[in-house]
């Protein structure tokens, strides 16, 4: 497979392939946030090697520099937000040779120490930041993250990037998604593998479109 050297995900394909050999992608009965069912799940804390946490990070930095090129921060949401907006930054900082700053906030405020919501790079209204997480559904904990930046620090991010997008067209976002893999691409490319699978992903896929 053709890889461009600074993005080794440059396919769906490739990038259902990572996911199927770091157990990422989970098959069975599955209640999401929203309340639906889902017959599959994505667990992205399941990566957890230097090597896996670098491609991915590979991979959003190109995803980044085209859809967002003037982007100097990476908003990182709590829990896994945190892990891959680090991921992405020092992958970028080694390919690119060019620095993004990253901020992250906690569920619960910190009372002690250095108390607070927010750590990392102090955020400011005139900030070019992204939103790096895991999955978008609905999009609601989306808008939520969006909406208490801008009222916190006058800050409206640049758009969202998450490594799949799985709102099948019905997400409350006004504003870009970006994504490594949509849940249409994941539905056909399990078929194409004759995954055991394939036909319940397509089924999840259709009756929610």
């Amino acid at each position: 497979m053709t890889q461009h050297p600074f993005n080794p995900l440059n396919t769906p394909r490739v990038v259902v392939e990572f996911l199927l050999e770091n157990n990422v992608l989970q098959f069975g009965d599955f209640t999401l946030k929203s309340g639906k069912k889902s017959p599959f799940f994505l667990d992205i804390g399941r990566i957890s090697s230097g090597e896996a946490l670098h491609t991915l990070g590979l991979a959003f930095s190109q995803k980044i520099e085209t859809a967002f090129p003037n982007t100097d921060t990476l908003i990182g949401p709590a829990y896994k937000g945190i892990a891959l907006a680090t991921a992405v930054a020092v992958a970028r900082t080694s390919s690119q040779k060019s620095n993004w700053r990253v901020a992250f906030n906690r569920k619960e405020v910190k009372t002690h120490g250095e108390a607070g919501e927010w750590f990392g790079s102090p955020l400011k209204a005139n900030d070019c930041a992204v939103v790096i997480d895991d999955v978008v559904s609905d999009g609601g904990t989306k808008v939520e993250m969006f909406a208490h930046v801008q009222q916190k620090f006058g800050l409206k991010p640049l758009g969202v990037v998450v490594v799949v997008d799985r709102s099948v067209g019905n997400s409350a976002f006004d504003f870009p998604i970006v994504s490594l893999l949509k849940i249409s691409e994941l539905a056909n490319i399990l078929q194409e593998m004759d995954h055991p699978q394939a036909n319940a992903v397509h089924s999840f896929l259709n009756s929610n479109t």
